[in-house]
């Protein structure tokens, strides 16, 4: 009885509001992981309820409600609309056009975005896909409604690729809608002035968490089903080009899982066909790569600096290692200590900010293992550490040239022996200062390189996951 009563006395309230007073008491919304209602939208923000912030917010639902200072409507903002947050009071946000000195109004907290990058997980940004299999996808201008009206609806290209950067219903993929952006850095654009897209239904979306991509290099055929890739006959196969091409191109054959099959691992991969989604067998043929940001190499370049390791004996520079690798990545993350019996792996993949290789020789490690690491093999560590700095800073300098490198695992090019499983996972690596075009001497045109300038203005690489640390 108390609920309903409480919820009638609401509505009695709100109805007399509007027929004799003309004021609208704003309801709350639901509340989306990038909304400006999620608990931690404004870290910045005074007792009294003023924000300090630089980054714009963006209108999510069409036709949202603007209020003056006595909750009483005075206007309405169109889906994609850019603000700058200034105050906060009982779920409203008061909001200023850039180019005005004046604010506009006050605009419910659900129907701003406050998220300027993509959602995160495991440290790679979450992308989807338009299925290759639909006629038309629409992007609505609102979470929940159907409605096109003043043409807020777009129509979506098949197989196009965009950034999650919200979305209604976390952890369920076959319900509620993806808030979907061209741009990858929403407070940074250089070419359009209008990134969000619109909210999908999820359903018509393929969703590729993995980061990963694969580069042919020479010609392989993929599969509509994991029979045919295991049968891996040709006259069923579709034929891709590989070569150095692909280094011209912004984007590879996006890897969506890795399933064993008979006792043998095949990519799935997301493709341009009616079927959306087709198969490959793991080969020496593929290029596993990792589409990373120009921000998250340079933050793998700091983080593994030479200047973590001091001189003086293995033991010093190992214990200078362990305190500042350790205060660096939990400065960078902004979370708690790293436990001693936690791996660095699992300690960056929790934070969501940075991508790491599956199986990372280095990060495998806990803090209490690289303690009471045999000498010998911290300095294989360093070594590895090192070679890893200077591969990735060699490609944000050069991003045209391939940085030469080796990896020996054989005991004869061991810095010693050990019984460790971990250890011997740790290879010895050998850098060769000099790298060498991508580009071949026979190409005619094309720009081969590693990094790729999206339209947006934002740059992204391809990487082979061997290059991470």
């Amino acid at each position: 009885m108390r609920k309903t009563f409480n919820y009638f006395n609401s509505t009695l309230l709100q109805y007399i509001s509007i027929l004799i007073l003309g004021i609208v008491i704003p309801q709350p919304g639901n509340t989306t992981p990038g909304g400006c209602n999620a608990s931690q939208a404004f870290p910045y923000i005074s007792p009294q309820g003023q924000i300090h912030r630089d980054e714009p917010v963006w209108v999510i639902q069409h036709n949202a409600h603007v209020y003056d200072d006595n909750n009483s409507q005075i206007d309405k903002v169109k889906f994609g609309t850019k603000f700058f947050a200034k105050w906060r009071r009982n779920g409203l946000i008061q909001v200023q056009l850039g180019d005005r000195r004046d604010p506009l109004g006050w605009i419910d907290a659900s129907a701003l975005l406050c998220r300027n990058f993509p959602i995160r997980e495991y440290g790679l940004e979450r992308k989807v896909f338009i299925k290759a299999n639909m006629r038309t996808v629409t992007a609505y201008p609102h979470p929940s409604r159907d409605s096109c009206a003043e043409g807020g609806c777009k129509e979506l290209p098949r197989f196009d690729r965009y950034f999650i950067v919200d979305e209604t219903m976390p952890g369920n993929i076959a319900q509620g809608r993806y808030l979907l952006s061209m741009a990858y850095n929403l407070s940074q654009l250089v070419h359009i002035t209008q990134p969000l897209v619109g909210w999908v239904n999820k359903t018509s979306t393929i969703p590729w968490n993995t980061g990963l991509g694969l580069r042919p290099k020479t010609d392989v055929r993929i599969y509509s089903t994991l029979e045919q890739a295991w049968q891996h006959n040709p006259i069923q196969g579709i034929k891709i080009i590989g070569g150095a091409y692909w280094y011209t191109l912004s984007m590879r054959l996006p890897v969506l899982d890795r399933i064993y099959y008979k006792t043998q691992l095949f990519y799935k991969v997301a493709i341009n066909y009616r079927r959306g989604e087709a198969y490959i067998p793991v080969s020496d043929q593929l290029e596993e790569e990792i589409e990373i940001s120009q921000r998250q190499l340079d933050d793998w370049i700091q983080l593994l600096r030479p200047s973590n390791f001091s001189s003086g004996s293995p033991q010093q520079q190992r214990d200078a290692f362990v305190r500042k690798l350790g205060q660096q990545i939990q400065s960078y993350i902004g979370g708690p200590e790293i436990e001693t019996t936690q791996s660095y792996q699992e300690y960056i993949q929790r934070s969501g900010f940075l991508p790491v290789r599956q199986n990372s020789p280095f990060l495998q490690y806990t803090l209490a293992e690289i303690n009471a690491m045999e000498p010998c093999v911290f300095m294989q560590l360093k070594n590895w550490v090192t070679g890893h700095h200077n591969i990735l800073t060699s490609i944000s300098q050069n991003p045209a040239n391939e940085p030469i490198f080796t990896e020996d695992l054989n005991n004869g090019g061991r810095s010693c022996f050990t019984t460790n499983p971990k250890d011997q996972r740790l290879p010895r690596l050998i850098y060769n200062r000099e790298s060498r075009r991508l580009r071949p001497d026979n190409a005619t045109y094309g720009t081969y390189q590693y990094a790729h300038r999206l339209h947006h203005g934002t740059t992204l690489y391809w990487l082979p996951t061997r290059f991470l640390p």
